[in-house]
């Protein structure tokens, strides 16, 4: 289920190009089709759609794309090994919290490329009272902390 995309011509085209690739690859869907996901508002249909994601997959292309350790992708995802040998699939949470850490390493890696946003990812920004912008993903304010600084960056505040 590979799309053709053309070519990016803008930052927002080669995020959106590399959060496409990294959705597909992640969840087997395109980003729509996990927006839906996770969106419906119809629990059994969620549900379904839900439980043809394998959280192995989402954990194993998160912790290749950020040069993670395996625990340290878990927790990033809200999961954890005895959870993921438990349960093989995966539940709204994750979906949501793995479509997210894509999302923000797409906007990242756009800016400065791939290569270079594994390091930024995990690097302590004195903006951000010297944490790093992994640190941020785990609640909704830090998210939103982290989309300000993130807005900034894109508009040439930070380098």
């Amino acid at each position: 289920m590979t799309a053709t995309l053309p070519t990016p011509t803008s930052p927002l085209e080669t995020s959106q190009a590399i959060l496409q690739a990294s959705v597909e690859t992640a969840f087997g869907q395109s980003i729509e089709g996990i927006k839906a996901i996770i969106t419906h508002r119809e629990a059994d249909t969620q549900t379904a759609a839900l439980n043809q994601i394998l959280i192995e997959t989402i954990v194993d292309h998160i912790k290749t794309l950020l040069d993670l350790p395996q625990k340290e992708t878990m927790d990033l995802i809200g999961t954890s090994a005895s959870q993921k040998s438990r349960n093989k699939i995966v539940n709204l949470e994750i979906a949501d919290r793995s479509f997210i850490v894509l999302e923000v390493f797409a906007r990242i890696s756009a800016k400065m490329g791939e290569e270079r946003a594994r390091t930024w990812i995990k690097s302590p920004k004195k903006a951000l009272n010297n944490r790093t912008p992994l640190e941020l993903l785990n609640t909704r304010v830090g998210l939103q902390e982290l989309d300000e600084y993130l807005n900034a960056l894109e508009d040439g505040a930070y380098s």
